[in-house]
């Protein structure tokens, strides 16, 4: 109710905010790795977009540095496939209820951190 009645500035802000987030993932993860879980036996991506995935990729790019993601992005994209391998709460939160506020706030908080401690 609150938005139905948005001024175009506003929804054109939104939009551009959206879309340099959407670009920051792909600068980290590629356009094989966005939204996609790693398959660390495999070495490779999984074809197949994941929703929860695409909640903590751009929960976690959201507002953040774009030159610092740059910078850093093979540091965050190798931390990011650990969790794959090493963080059983992490894989939990994105195979099993995924849309309890518990589950959902645990992913997008390790990835958060993962950003944050190379930004």
């Amino acid at each position: 109710d609150n938005n139905k009645n948005m001024k175009v500035e506003k929804v054109d802000s939104l939009e551009t905010l959206f879309i340099d987030t959407i670009e920051k993932v792909e600068i980290i993860f590629g356009s094989e790795g966005a939204y996609r879980r790693w398959l660390p036996e495999n070495r490779k991506w999984k074809q197949q977009i994941s929703a929860p995935l695409f909640d903590a990729q751009m929960f976690a790019c959201y507002k953040k540095d774009k030159q610092q993601i740059i910078a850093n992005k093979i540091n965050i994209l190798k931390e990011y496939k650990k969790l794959f391998t090493a963080d059983y709460d992490f894989i939990d939160s994105i195979e099993s209820s995924t849309a309890s506020p518990n589950r959902f706030l645990y992913r997008t908080t390790k990835l958060n951190e993962i950003i944050e401690r190379y930004i």
